[in-house]
Formats: C-alpha cells, structure tokens, sequence
C-alpha cells in the first residue's frame, strides 16, 4: 500500500504512520516501480486496524495482555530465539545499529545496555498502549556520504543534554530524556543481561 492509503486505512497521519513504522508494527520497503515512493505492508495494516475495531471492553482487556512492552497481535513481528530478542527477523542489538544507519547516516555498534525503559500512551484510538524502550550505548562511526535518510526523516539534529532539556515538549517518548540521564549518570549494563529462559518461546532447553 503507498502512503496515502496506508494513512486512510487506519484514519491516521503521516506522522502516526511513520510511528508504526518506527516501532516494527508496519514492515515498508521502497517500491520497485517508484524508486521515491515506500509501500507499507497491507497485512500488517489490516492487523492494526482488527485490533483498533476490537474496542477497549473490560472484557477485551485480559485478551489484549502485553509481550516485551507492545499489545499482543497476531504477527510474527517479534520472537525470542535462545534467549535473544528478535524483531522482524533482526537481532534487537543489531537492529539498533540498522535503525541509527538508516536515521541518521551514521553506523553505530552497541556496546553497552544504558537502561530498559516503560511508558504508556492513554486514550488513543486504538486505545491505551504500553511501550518499552531499549537504551543502548556505543559508538558512532563516520558519516557515509550520499546516504538516503530513512522516509520522513528531514535532517540529522545533534543536540547537546541541555538544549533536550529545554525542548521536552518537541519529544516523541517522554523516555528519551530520562535515556540521556541515565546515560549521563554513567549507566551500563552488559549486552546479555536479559536472558529469556527457552520456555518463554515454547523451546526444550538442550
């Protein structure tokens, strides 16, 4: 689907389109025929749309139960592998690296785990969603040269712990400040200390 029906299917904005996308809940790839123009992935648009239809009834409410801080939906958008978080196919730490490369044009090697982060975004459409945000620490490398962006993304801001203090209000996740804190503050943590037992996945132990 472009754009302008992906935004009509689910009556929303660019803007909330490209935070499905951000957040894994719209696979999007650059349209061979149109090599400016992105297609949104219809499955994963049709799925967004039962669950907005389903309502926020009490007793929808234990249906709708949480896995890794996103609503429980009918994909294979994230699964755990030997104790790995997977999103979309992609090792969540590589993913890290991909998703910098691709937003800013720089690549990133994680290299330390800052802090597991939750918030929740009450009385949407959809209705209420919980969020969890994976911090990490690492280094950036060179800026590649003739890079695209990812779509929607203007520019690539540097901005100094100061002045995202004083324009909290412009935040997409009201996490991100309290990432840059605790980074400040001196918090790491290994890559691996989140392990998932294999049972989780419904896996024999070896």
């Amino acid at each position: 689907m472009t754009q302008e029906e992906a935004c009509a299917a689910l009556g929303v904005r660019k803007q909330t389109l490209y935070a499905y996308v951000s957040r894994g809940q719209i696979e999007v790839r650059w349209d061979p025929d149109h090599i400016s123009r992105k297609l949104y992935r219809a499955s994963d648009i049709s799925m967004l749309m039962k669950k907005r239809d389903l309502g926020r009834a009490r007793k929808n409410i234990a249906a709708s139960t949480m896995a890794w801080g996103e609503p429980i939906i009918n994909t294979h958008i994230s699964t755990i592998v030997r104790g790995r978080l997977y999103y979309r196919g992609k090792d969540a730490i590589q993913l890290a690296a991909t998703a910098t490369l691709e937003e800013t044009a720089h690549r990133f090697t994680p290299t330390a785990l800052v802090g597991i982060y939750m918030s929740r975004q009450r009385g949407g459409r959809s209705g209420d969603i919980t969020y969890m945000r994976f911090a990490f620490s690492g280094t950036l490398g060179p800026l590649e040269p003739g890079r695209a962006l990812d779509h929607g993304i203007v520019r690539t801001l540097w901005m100094t712990a100061d002045e995202l203090r004083a324009s909290r209000e412009r935040h997409r996740s009201p996490l991100l400040l309290q990432c840059v804190e605790d980074y400040l503050a001196g918090h790491r943590h290994p890559l691996d200390l989140i392990h998932v037992h294999a049972s989780v996945a419904g896996e024999e132990e070896a």
